[in-house]
């Protein structure tokens, strides 16, 4: 068995194969990088849809749980701003919720009087339990729950 080799063979690669391979390469680093930032938008997403879950959680169980005529009392006394007309507003902006724009507010629906003192709550009480943000995408997101509360 004898083997030859052939003298004028080809030897290393041509600029059309290095052309074509740095191609392939940099389609497979662009989709790479585009996969890694969509799951970087949707992580943020998750986590702010966390924050609201979790607050307008907290809020209604406050609403649930204070005295019948003490629930604008006991959402001022947990962090809420009276807005007048019965109407409370948490900041959502600010270390640990981190939401742009993000806030809480809480409507009592139907109630009459002067706040503090000659107030007549409606039985059953309507409360609405309105968050918004703004989402990583720039978008001006909010959702709203209504909730009933009897004596």
């Amino acid at each position: 068995m004898v083997l030859q080799v052939h003298a004028g063979g080809r030897k290393g690669v041509t600029l059309l194969e290095i052309a074509i391979a740095l191609a392939v390469l940099a389609i497979l680093l662009i989709s790479l990088g585009a996969s890694f930032g969509a799951l970087g938008r949707q992580s943020e997403m998750n986590r702010q849809l966390a924050v609201v879950t979790s607050e307008v959680g907290n809020a209604l169980s406050m609403i649930h749980t204070a005295p019948f005529e003490a629930i604008g009392q006991e959402l001022a006394l947990n962090g809420y701003t009276a807005l007048g007309g019965f109407s409370y507003r948490k900041d959502l902006t600010g270390i640990p919720f981190c939401l742009s724009d993000g806030q809480v507010t809480a409507a009592l629906l139907g109630v009459t009087g002067a706040e503090g003192s000659g107030v007549v709550m409606p039985d059953p009480l309507n409360i609405n339990v309105t968050v918004s943000w703004t989402s990583a995408a720039g978008a001006a997101l909010s959702r709203t729950f209504a909730t009933v509360r009897t004596r």
